[in-house]
């Protein structure tokens, strides 16, 4: 499976629930941070689907005003399945290209590193307040969410160690 299949799974996981507009699917689908979703990548998305019949476009959503409304046609119904069981049943190695720099670290001062990756470590203590344990979405999809923010909150874990690192040898 391919990112743009990951990427048009999540965006028709979204729609299989109700319609929405291409900026409320961006900002689902994103918010959710599994998949990186730029919103021209959404939008591209959005319009090989409707050209592959996938999707329709439906009347304005509610507060969507005059942006285009995306609904799942029948084949858009059987695609996502597909997808779905493709991804469901295997296991792809994830992919942290935020975490690349980290493993070259000591190519920078180490004054430099530090200065650095307190900022990081900042945002992810940000990032991480502002979206606390999931509790607006039950089941599954709430264990997703609340899984990726340990994931966050490992990396942060990650950040200090290095820091730390960095106080007792000053090397990364």
């Amino acid at each position: 499976m391919t990112h743009t299949d990951h990427r048009r799974l999540a965006l028709l996981g979204l729609l299989h629930h109700t319609g929405a507009n291409g900026y409320q699917l961006h900002a689902h689908a994103s918010g959710m941070g599994i998949v990186g979703l730029e919103k021209s990548t959404a939008y591209n998305l959005l319009d090989t689907m409707v050209g592959k019949g996938w999707l329709e476009l439906a009347p304005p959503c509610e507060g969507g005003r005059s942006k285009k409304c995306y609904a799942l046609t029948e084949e858009g119904r059987t695609a996502t399945l597909e997808l779905m069981r493709d991804q469901l049943a295997q296991a792809s190695t994830p992919d942290f290209p935020s975490l690349i720099s980290l493993c070259w670290l000591s190519l920078l001062p180490p004054v430099e590193a530090r200065e650095l990756l307190e900022q990081r470590g900042a945002q992810l203590e940000s990032e991480l307040q502002a979206h606390g344990p999931d509790e607006a979405h039950g089941g599954v999809i709430g264990k997703v969410l609340n899984h990726i923010r340990a994931v966050r909150a490992m990396e942060l874990d990650l950040v200090d160690e290095i820091i730390a690192d960095l106080d007792v040898g000053g090397e990364a």
